[in-house]
This record gives C-alpha cells, structure tokens and sequence, in this order.
C-alpha cells in the first residue's frame, strides 16, 4: 500500500480546492461571457448590414456603421409595431381570462375537503406581502433586462465601431507561437 506524505497530500488538497475555486468562479462570470457573446453577435451583425450599405452606396466607414444601426433600429420599430399589437391583444385577453379560470379552478378546489384547507391556507397570508414580493420580483427582472440589452448594445457598438481594436488586444493575451 502506497502511503501519501503530508506534503503530497497537502498538494493534492490545494489542487482540488483550487479546481473547485475556478470552476465556481466561472460559474458566477457565465453571465458576463453571455453578455459578450452578445456583444459579439450584435457586432457581426452590423459589420455585416456595414458592409452590403458599403456595397450598394457611396457611403463608407463610420457613417455606413451609422446608416447600418439606423437600419436595424427601423427594423426592429417595424417587428415591434408589428408583433406588439398581438402581443397587446394577447394580453387583453390573458387578463380577461384569468380571473374567470381562477374562478373556476376555486370553486372546482372547494368540493373537495382538502382544497378547502388550501384555500384557506392561501387566503389567509397576507395577501400585501405576496403582492409586495411579486412587484419586486418584477422590478428586479425587467431592470436586470433592461441593463443587460444595455451592456449588449454598447459592447456590439464599441466592437463594430473597432473590431481590429479588439481584435489585436485579444491575440496579445496569447503568446504568438
């Protein structure tokens, strides 16, 4: 049987405990990598609207970058105008509909003895305190979106704007072999 000495095992303990540090490290930067991934994809894209108003105009360099982004930004209007009327539609009828299956649903739960108890149960908690939670719940999701598209847009714009910038400083993170 082959015996590890302290030293050795010690080594193999800070190895480990450092794996698990960088893996929960990486863990919790995920969401930035997403974000610059976005950034990325947002940047290709209007590399690439960039280069067909090159293509078929006389306009070249930051303004072609400009006419590009003034081009999704009207298309992105139209998709929304577009879809966010059914959307608003949807959403009419969602709220319409709700509270009636709601309904329906309590009064289905209150033939049964046990539903009677669960709906006992939830009417007697504050119903402030759930509403409360929910509205934080919301608020904090739509900020989080709302930060996160911004993070999206500005990286896509700075690395559009300078893809050789960015570019040049990545590979100086590599050795050059």
């Amino acid at each position: 049987m082959n015996r590890l000495s302290i030293g050795e095992f010690t080594v193999r303990v800070l190895i480990a405990v450092a794996l698990l540090a960088l893996f929960a490290v990486l863990w919790r930067v995920v969401d930035i990598f997403v974000l610059v991934f976005g950034g990325i994809v947002l940047a290709l894209v209007l590399r690439s609207v960039m280069h067909i108003v090159q293509r078929f105009t006389p306009v070249r360099g930051r303004w072609a970058l400009l006419v590009a982004i003034v081009a999704l930004i009207i298309v992105v209007a139209l998709l929304g105008l577009l879809i966010g009327s059914r959307v608003a539609t949807q959403m009419g009828q969602l709220t319409r509909t709700l509270p009636q299956a709601w309904e329906r649903a309590r009064t289905l739960f209150e033939h049964f003895s046990v539903g009677r108890v669960l709906m006992r149960e939830l009417q007697s908690q504050s119903a402030v305190h759930g509403l409360l939670s929910r509205l934080t719940d919301v608020a904090t999701i739509t900020v989080g979106a709302l930060v996160d598209a911004g993070v999206i847009i500005f990286t896509g714009l700075f690395f559009a704007a300078d893809p050789g910038l960015y570019r040049r400083g990545l590979l100086r993170l590599v050795p050059p072999a």
